[in-house]
């Protein structure tokens, strides 16, 4: 038996839907999705200075 990592499934996955999908090509044991989201990275909103855009593009 192998175990597999799986990584960047969307948020919305189920354990039956990653049972089905990897289920076409053999025999699922078991699956286990880590919920624990991502860490948080809060800050302070910063404004955008003023200034015309796009620079010298040709």
């Amino acid at each position: 038996m192998k175990k597999i990592y799986v990584g960047n499934l969307p948020f919305s996955a189920s354990e039956d839907d990653v049972r089905n999908l990897f289920g076409q090509h053999g025999t699922v044991h078991s699956v286990a999705l880590i919920m624990d989201g991502r860490a948080l990275r809060v800050n302070e909103a910063q404004d955008k200075p003023c200034g015309g855009g796009g620079g010298d593009r040709w």
